[in-house]
């Protein structure tokens, strides 16, 4: 470890270290309830969120919740209306309605016309994801039509906008707990806080309207803005990380024609009709999942700090101390993976025994990702549906780089692909 600021960072790696860490409730805690104080903006995730707040007895009631809307035999019943998102998406990006779209080369650029246009291109592969990822968060979660996979300007998009700042601006805080932002800079992000308060005003119409998963949370706790937190934290969750997973799964695809052609000769095999039972069971579509986790973990770091001088697989650690758990150099160690930085998914149809950190894209312990399995039926019905219909081409030399110093790992720049119909 280093003294940073006079301030210990421990670096842990190796399954069995970060084992112990993540699964060590008592001796820490949370990184971000230390930086919240020190910058107010993050507020839309809120101390007691979900994302952000500590193991305690509040949180585990907020977890029993959530599980039992998003454990595997309870999101069955949303395939149907994720299908149909799919869908309006894609008809949108289409006919040109969305504003990161436009039409084939050499056509006018009309929108909402009702011609089926057999090519078009996506200038920006995020913001279509975001718009898909936040209308299956709305309508599968909350029961609420956001509109963002029918246009542009749909009740969300200040939260897909909020997602990219606040997981940009927040990792210099992460990197440096004692850090404070200078007046200056302070002043400029009012801008982010005021859309900050359209985002909490969208959750709090949320909680009026009611659904089942919200009307738990009413129930279980009387403080309003605590539940708004919560609310706020799983879309960002749920929105954020999905749409980035989305991204360099296809830009994967459209890059890489051999990994295009193993995967698409499974696909082939299989009816554009199947269901998720079918869809869910295909190897090599599970096999590409896991591959772009490990290479593109959504959180390529988490931080924990210490209650109390810690030992931690031989080393002791001082009380006050940030630990750092990196997935994104976990999955990509030399002594675990075979040419651990290619991209090859063939390696997960192979793999029998792999201890359980040193692939954990979704973290581990108490604080595992709740949504992993809503987050992983989403991306397997987009993909499949997606490539049954299309042709992928990128529009660029390479995947845009990675920006690493975020707290999700959002591509640093535009992501450009070119889809053309199945004929």
């Amino acid at each position: 470890y280093r003294i940073w600021h006079k301030h210990v960072v421990a670096v842990v790696y190796g399954a069995e270290p970060i084992k112990e860490v993540l699964h060590d409730v008592k001796n820490t805690r949370h990184v971000f309830q230390g930086i919240l104080q020190f910058y107010e903006g993050l507020r839309m995730c809120g101390r007691k969120g979900m994302l952000l707040s500590s193991y305690n007895d509040e949180w585990k009631i907020k977890k029993s919740i959530l599980r039992q809307f998003l454990n595997p035999r309870s999101i069955m019943k949303h395939e149907a209306a994720m299908l149909q998102i799919i869908d309006r998406a894609l008809f949108s990006a289409n006919r040109g309605i969305l504003g990161c779209t436009t039409r084939k080369i050499g056509e006018p650029k009309v929108r909402g016309r009702d011609q089926d246009c057999g090519e078009f291109d996506v200038q920006n592969l995020l913001e279509l994801f975001q718009a898909i990822a936040s209308d299956v968060m709305g309508e599968c979660l909350f029961k609420k039509d956001f509109g963002c996979s029918s246009k542009d300007d749909g009740e969300c998009t200040d939260l897909a906008m909020l997602c990219c700042q606040i997981a940009k601006e927040s990792f210099y805080l992460i990197a440096d707990p004692t850090r404070r932002l200078p007046f200056r800079k302070l002043a400029i992000k009012k801008q982010t806080c005021r859309s900050i308060l359209k985002v909490r005003q969208t959750a709090r119409n949320i909680i009026e309207k009611g659904s089942p998963l919200t009307d738990k949370f009413v129930e279980a706790f009387d403080d309003i803005e605590d539940i708004i937190d919560d609310i706020n934290s799983i879309l960002f969750a749920g929105q954020d990380t999905t749409s980035n997973l989305l991204c360099y799964a296809t830009a994967s695809i459209a890059h890489l024609p051999e990994v295009n052609k193993w995967l698409r000769e499974e696909l082939s095999e299989v009816s554009s009709e199947a269901d998720w039972s079918e869809i869910n069971l295909l190897p090599r579509l599970d096999a590409f999942i896991k591959e772009t986790l490990r290479l593109y973990p959504s959180a390529p770091v988490s931080q924990r700090t210490l209650h109390k001088d810690t030992d931690i697989h031989g080393y002791s650690i001082p009380e006050g101390s940030t630990i750092w758990i990196s997935p994104y150099t976990a999955m990509r160690h030399p002594k675990v993976w075979d040419r651990p930085t290619e991209f090859l998914p063939q390696r997960f149809i192979d793999i029998k025994n792999l201890a359980k950190c040193d692939y954990f894209p979704f973290m581990a312990g108490p604080h595992e990702c709740s949504g992993k399995h809503f987050a992983l039926m989403e991306v397997k019905l987009v993909m499949f549906h997606m490539l049954k219909r299309y042709r992928l081409t990128p529009l660029d030399t390479e995947i845009p780089y990675y920006r690493f110093a975020s707290i999700t790992l959002h591509p640093s720049s535009n992501i450009r692909i070119r889809f053309t119909k199945v004929e």
